[in-house]
């Protein structure tokens, strides 16, 4: 699952403020590896694919 840069940078601008704290939270990881995730759009599939899991359920939600 790579991801470039420019998705990383929309799926990060599509998240509500705090939202790294609450991915973080939901998925067991660092917060910095979440903020780092988000800055560099690098990490394992396994982290990636469980950040952006979250992410999207994030977005969902706010769309309610």
């Amino acid at each position: 699952m790579l991801q470039s840069k420019e998705k990383v940078n929309e799926l990060r601008n599509k998240l509500p403020w705090g939202a790294q704290k609450v991915i973080s939270e939901r998925t067991g990881l660092h917060e910095k590896t979440v903020s780092a995730f988000f800055k560099n759009g690098k990490a394992s599939f396994h982290t990636t694919r469980k950040i952006i899991e979250v992410a999207k359920e994030i977005i969902d939600e706010q769309s309610f």
